[in-house]
């Protein structure tokens, strides 16, 4: 992990809160300067990381930028957050997923985009994904021969959809609906497909 991504990681684990720079260099085993060009390095990633003289860095709690550092505490222990690309824009996370599944990217290898300049949708219609409107995501699923849903791929599309709308309702006070087969609907608008 690089200087900057430990940076990101502490950072992120103690958003709103202001942290010195000497004890972030402590912390990492780094020298001031190293937090000072990564911090530098983030906000020209489009992190809101503010400096206060003799008060530290503080990461902005409305940051909303996909990163692995910010994901990994919200991840279950069986998720291998080395199994996350992370990506700002792609062609598609179809056809990057296509290409790290045929040099070997193992079961659970997971591709995110904020945006797609050629995503593709069902039956290969043009899937409109531009910056700031969504998140797009492939996975790589290397299922055994005799598990039930390689054989029926429709099961598990519908088995997304199902744990998604769980994870909406579980987190809002909304109530998602299934359109058949791959779409979760909110109040009449549409919030993922698969």
């Amino acid at each position: 992990m690089s200087t900057m991504e430990r940076v990101l990681e502490l950072l992120e684990n103690n958003a709103g809160q202001n942290i010195s720079g000497a004890y972030i260099a402590k912390q990492l085993g780094v020298s001031r300067t190293a937090v000072w060009k990564a911090v530098n390095s983030l906000r020209k990633n489009g992190y809101s990381v503010s400096a206060i003289t003799n008060n530290g860095y503080c990461f902005a709690n409305e940051n909303d930028i996909l990163s692995v550092q910010g994901m990994a505490p919200y991840l279950s222990e069986k998720v291998d957050p080395g199994k996350i690309n992370i990506f700002a824009t792609l062609e598609s996370t179809n056809k990057t997923a296509k290409e790290f599944a045929m040099s070997g990217a193992e079961h659970g290898t997971v591709v995110i985009a904020n945006s797609q300049t050629a995503g593709r949708g069902r039956h290969g219609r043009s899937f409109f994904s531009p910056p700031g409107h969504g998140v797009y995501i492939s996975l790589i699923i290397r299922p055994a021969k005799n598990w039930l849903w390689a054989s029926a791929p429709t099961l598990m599309t519908f088995h997304a959809a199902v744990t998604v709308c769980g994870a909406i309702e579980s987190t809002t006070d909304k109530k998602p609906q299934i359109k058949w087969v791959n779409d979760v609907f909110i109040d009449g608008k549409k919030y993922a497909a698969y």
